[in-house]
C-alpha cells in the first residue's frame, strides 16, 4: 500500500517504518507491563465459591437420578450394563495381576 504513495510523497515509507516500531513496542509494554497478571494469593477459604460447590454437589443426587428416569429405558439398561461389564472387566484384571 505504501509503495502507491512513493512517487508523491518518499518519506511516507519512513513514518510507516517508524510507526510500525513504535506500535510494536507500545503494544510489547501494554502486555508485559499494563495488562499483566495479577499475582496469586492464598486464602484462608473458598469464600463464596464453597457454598456454590455445596449447592451444585447436593443438586447432583435428584438431578442425575430423574434424568436417567425421564429418558429412555433401554439407553439406560445399556450404559449401566456397559459400565458394569467395564468395571468388573478392570477388577478382573486388577486382581490378576496383584
Amino acid at each position: 500500500m505504501i509503495m502507491m504513495f512513493a512517487c508523491a510523497f518518499p518519506l511516507a515509507f519512513v513514518f510507516a517504518a517508524i510507526n510500525n516500531l513504535t506500535e510494536i513496542r507500545t503494544d510489547a509494554l501494554k502486555l508485559l507491563v499494563v495488562f499483566k497478571r495479577p499475582v496469586p494469593r492464598a486464602a484462608a477459604t473458598m469464600g463464596a465459591w464453597l457454598n456454590i460447590f455445596q449447592v451444585l454437589w447436593s443438586s447432583n443426587f435428584p438431578v442425575y437420578p430423574s434424568i436417567m428416569h425421564f429418558t429412555d429405558n433401554w439407553q439406560i439398561q445399556s450404559v449401566i450394563t456397559n459400565v458394569l461389564s467395564k468395571t468388573l472387566f478392570y477388577i478382573y484384571f486388577i486382581s490378576l495381576s496383584q
